[in-house]
């Protein structure tokens, strides 16, 4: 699933629903790629951790293939970056 623009209060509550609605709907859907989010705030990051906890309750893992700098910025300051499924170039990386 791909997100694009902002993640912020301004667009929380649209996200939330749609992220849920595709949570159900196609359980197929496990990875994020949040390479075209141009900003996130706390209630970006509000929507992401209550998708990761919707998506482990339908016993499924939510995983972020890519971030946008500001994404990754919020993940590295709030030491979520775990949460960042490597890519494959990063792999194999020494």
């Amino acid at each position: 699933m791909r997100i694009e623009g902002e993640m912020t209060v301004y667009t929380a509550a649209a996200l939330h629903t749609q992220v849920s609605e595709v949570l159900v709907k196609r359980p197929s859907i496990n990875l994020l790629d949040l390479s075209e989010v141009t900003e996130i705030d706390t209630a970006g990051l509000q929507v992401l951790l209550v998708a990761r906890r919707s998506a482990e309750a339908l016993g499924r893992q939510l995983q972020i293939v890519a971030g946008s700098p500001s994404v990754n910025d919020v993940l590295d300051l709030l030491q979520l970056t775990q949460w960042v499924k490597p890519t494959a170039a990063a792999q194999t990386k020494p």
